[in-house]
């Protein structure tokens, strides 16, 4: 069965940047050029699936986007796993309490 490719343009939530960390998951999957299972919400937040290589990651009006092999597109803030990676591992983070500066005087 397949699916028409998603639109690029209006969102009904406004982008969310994701964490460099796991923009550059998505690149060395991209650069792998292998099916992985790419699991995120849709416009009504309802979680799809779908399996296929990623092709491409871009931006667009402000927000940033992959497109797979399967001429599908997904916002990257939409995202909950590729393969076993999870968007949401990588977006809570915790500072630490006691930061002590590098170069104190």
């Amino acid at each position: 069965q397949q699916r028409p490719a998603m639109h690029t343009t209006a969102h009904p939530t406004p982008y969310e940047p994701i964490r460099c960390d796991f923009y550059d998951v998505l690149e060395a999957l991209a650069m792998a050029k292998k099916p992985v299972e790419i699991r995120f919400r849709d416009h009504e937040g309802v979680v799809q699936s779908l399996c296929a290589a990623i092709s491409d990651l871009f931006s667009l009006k402000g927000s940033e986007f992959l497109l797979t092999s399967t001429g599908d597109t997904v916002r990257l803030d939409q995202l909950v796993t590729v393969d076993d990676f999870r968007l949401a591992d990588y977006e809570s983070t915790v500072a630490p309490v006691d930061v002590v500066p590098a170069c104190s005087s």
